[in-house]
Formats: structure tokens, sequence, C-alpha cells
């Protein structure tokens, strides 16, 4: 069997690894992308899913990369930088290098002032992460830290396109969606509709969705109108959404908040967020792992009353009716 290294594993090759399938592969990419890399198999342990079993065989499956495993540089001073870090072999590097660690810097600047930069941004990041990220240069075969650039790249897509900075929308593919709701979340104030087909929870354990659920309680905790309606399918229907949707409906409940099931002969196929009457994401993305990290999803963020206002009406006919229904 091929063995994968752990902290740069896609979901595909997790997928493919014996005991382990897309639920627990997301679990792996989720718990490496909010602690960091796994610097020991046994931090493995952490996540839900995997057996005492299904650990014993991990060692056959995946490895770590050594700290002293060398990455195959073609670019003779970063070569000689990471072999002596020093600060004269790192001025060295800045002169024969056209470029900067940095994203977004000015590659026209003088060495002086990319120097400067690139250790002020060192500094600030070494005083919030472990290690200072470090850009992966062309023709680079490798980089330490690797998940730490992942991480920083998908903030700088959400304060680019921040809630604060958009007068209309924007798309949200794929991955962009769970850190992208988890930040527009975090900022309600007045009210939060959800209608969602699928809200896969876990209270135990931990699942991809649980920061979001976690936002929702806030802002019911907040003082915000909040009102949530899920799916769920009769017992000869296909989509399994009750089993799936049960759990998240029990910690919701218990936690104050106000949700309801749709008719079970009805299909609830909407993926509908309405907040503070002006901001609606609506598309195809569930709340469920393979939404956030497997399958090609699309969702649009729109910054609008009108357009609020219409699904308000919509939402609140249709909790009247499931209020009535539930008395």
């Amino acid at each position: 069997m091929h063995r994968v290294e752990l902290n740069r594993a896609t979901l595909q090759e997790l997928d493919h690894l014996p005991g382990i399938g897309k639920v627990t592969g997301a679990r792996i990419i989720a718990y490496r992308e909010k602690v960091g890399p796994f610097s020991t198999l046994e931090e493995v342990r952490n996540i839900k899913g995997i057996s005492k079993r299904d650990f014993e065989k991990f060692d056959q499956m995946v490895y770590l990369r050594s700290p002293s495993e060398k990455p195959g540089f073609r670019f003779e001073p970063l070569e000689k930088f990471y072999s002596d870090p020093s600060f004269e072999n790192y001025l060295l590097l800045k002169m024969e290098e056209n470029a900067t660690f940095l994203e977004g810097e000015n590659i026209n600047a003088t060495v002086q002032e990319r120097v400067i930069a690139e250790l002020r941004e060192i500094r600030h990041n070494t005083s919030i992460y472990k290690y200072a990220p470090l850009k992966t240069l062309p023709l680079t075969k490798a980089s330490l830290a690797k998940d730490e650039i992942s991480a920083r790249k998908r903030k700088q897509k959400i304060e680019s396109s921040s809630i604060t900075n958009k007068a209309y929308g924007r798309l949200i593919f794929d991955r962009q969606y769970a850190p992208f709701m988890e930040e527009l979340l975090s900022e309600c104030k007045i009210s939060l509709y959800i209608i969602m087909f699928f809200l896969r929870f876990e209270e135990i354990g931990g699942y991809p969705t649980d920061p979001l659920v976690e936002k929702i309680i806030e802002a019911n905790q907040r003082g915000a109108d909040v009102k949530v309606i899920l799916d769920i399918d009769e017992a000869d229907d296909p989509y399994n959404s009750e089993q799936i949707n049960s759990e998240v409906f029990k910690y919701l409940k218990n936690n104050g908040v106000k949700v309801l099931f749709d008719q079970p002969g009805r299909v609830t196929h909407s993926k509908v967020i309405i907040m503070d009457s002006r901001h609606v994401v609506v598309g195809s993305h569930n709340w469920t792992a393979g939404s956030f990290y497997q399958y090609d999803d699309t969702s649009v963020y729109l910054d609008s009353k009108e357009l609020a206002k219409d699904y308000i009406r919509e939402f609140n006919k249709r909790w009247e009716v499931l209020a009535q229904l539930n008395q």
C-alpha cells in the first residue's frame, strides 16, 4: 500500500485509506487546519472516528516527515540558507532572489525594504503561531510551513471579501463556505433565519460544522431572533435527513434556539441563511463535511435588504404553518 504523509494528505488520499473514509478524513484535515501540523501520530487519537484497531494500522498507511528530512530546493541561495539559517545567508538570499516570502509585497522594492518587511512579518507571526510562515518559492519541492500558508491564504480571501467591504455580494466556492459563514454569523446582531436540508452535527467528538452551530447558539444568546427549519423525511424516503438532522435539532433546542422540522411529506432542499434583514446566503452547500471539503458546491452571498425582505416573508409563512402543526 502506498503510504501518505499525514500533514500533506488530501481528503481524496485519506478517503482511500482503509478505515478512514470521507468523514474521518475531513476531521483529520479540520484538526490539522485548526491546531497545525501533526507532530506525532499519537495526536490522531484526538480525532473521533479512528478506533484503536484503525490506529494500530496507521503506521502502515501514513507517516510523518522527520523534521530533519531536508526539502529539495533548486535554488542555491535558498539551499544555503536552509542549511545555515544565519542572517548573513538570509541577506545573500534576498540579494539573489527577485521576489519576497511575503504575499502581496512589491517585488520592485529594494532589498532593504523587503528585508525589513519580512522581519516585521516574521515577528508578528511568531508571536501568534509556533513558527513563522514561509512562502513556497517556484521550483521548491517542500515547505515546512505549508499548512500555515494555506490558513493565511484562506484568511486573506475572507478579509478581501469581508461583509464589511461588500455592498452587493460574492460567490462562495467549495472550502470558502465554512470560514466565510463563521465570520458572517459572528456579526449577527438582530435576526438569523436558516433553512437547511442537511445539518450534520456531533456534540461528542467534534465535526466540521460544530463551529457554525456554536455561532447560531451565540447569536441567540446575544438576543437575536434565531429560527431554524430542518428537513425531515418519511420512513420510505431515501434521504436519511431525519437521522442526519436529529442530533443538531436536539442540541439547538436544548440551548434555547427555536428550531422546527419541516413537514415530512415535503422535501426541504433549500440551503438558505438570512441574517439581520440584509445578509442572504443561498446555494448548494449543506452543512456537512462533504459540502465543506469534498463536493463541488457553490453558494452566493448577497447584501440586499430587498431580497432579504422577500426571503423573510416566505420564511415566516412556513414557520407559522409549522408552528401550528407542532402545537
